[in-house]
């Protein structure tokens, strides 16, 4: 975890694989609430790639591709 002036940079990682994810939301709470959404998303199966895509977007106001 890397604090930024303008946010947060963090790695979310399972057993298989290590994605890097930047949050403009400062503070290490955001980091908490990612990971949690990214555990509720990996219960269901959803592939980390699109976790992480879906986090990097979640900032921006942008829905990753595929999103509902």
């Amino acid at each position: 975890v890397t604090e930024r002036p303008d946010g947060i940079d963090f790695t979310l990682a399972t057993a298989a694989e290590e994605l890097p994810v930047r949050l403009i939301t400062p503070g290490r709470f955001s980091v908490y609430n990612a990971l949690g959404a990214a555990a509720c998303a990996n219960a269901l199966g959803i592939p980390l790639s699109v976790v992480a895509e879906a986090l990097r977007g979640a900032d921006d106001g942008h829905a990753p591709a595929g999103a509902a």
